[in-house]
């Protein structure tokens, strides 16, 4: 399988991310859309840098005549600060992929393990490389390097995604997502 230096993670600039590979003689190809590589797909030499320049989801996979392809090696990079703001509050990605929230806590959307309103950053409750994240009216949503998607806060419309209406204060893995490189929140619509 190849190898990516750097690996995935939150950068403030871009990357030249060198991949590599211990087999001579296999050709390894790669996508930067978090599809599958094919043989149809761009060429890398092993050794040689790819520059990543926004935020991309790398993946490459190694291809011999007469052997079955490598498993695939995937990466998430996000590059540059990541700001976003839910309804009553905000929470950012700092460079180190940790996530911090503030503002109106009123169903938890914080993360912060309360209810509690916090007006200053605080950091969110166990999550670490997070690569994207969004604020809908009374949740939160995060996806994190490795592909998994996390949410706190509102959920009686399950808009956590853990198959349950219990809000969470604390972020839970939203069941069955993996591979994903964007996350979005919305809006709850009050009918007359």
């Amino acid at each position: 399988m190849p190898t990516f230096s750097p690996e995935g993670g939150a950068y403030l600039q871009g990357q030249s991310v060198t991949v590599k590979l211990c087999d001579i003689g296999a050709v390894i190809h790669y996508t930067t859309s978090g599809s599958d590589p094919t043989t149809a797909d761009p060429v890398v030499t092993s050794g040689s840098t790819l520059s990543i320049t926004n935020t991309t989801f790398l993946r490459a996979k190694a291809f011999l005549s007469g052997y079955s392809p490598s498993n695939t090696k995937s990466g998430v990079y996000q590059i540059g600060g990541h700001v976003v703001a839910g309804l009553y509050h905000s929470l950012a990605i700092r460079p180190d992929g940790s996530l911090w929230s503030w503002g109106s806590n009123s169903y938890g959307q914080l993360g912060i393990g309360s209810t509690v309103d916090q007006w200053f950053p605080g950091q969110v409750t166990g999550l670490s490389n997070v690569v994207a994240t969004a604020g809908g009216d009374h949740h939160s949503v995060a996806a994190k390097s490795d592909g998994t998607v996390w949410a706190w806060g509102y959920n009686g419309y399950g808009q956590v995604g853990d198959g349950t209406t219990t809000n969470r204060s604390i972020p839970v893995q939203v069941s069955s997502l993996t591979g994903v490189v964007a996350v979005a929140a919305g809006s709850i619509i009050a009918w007359p």
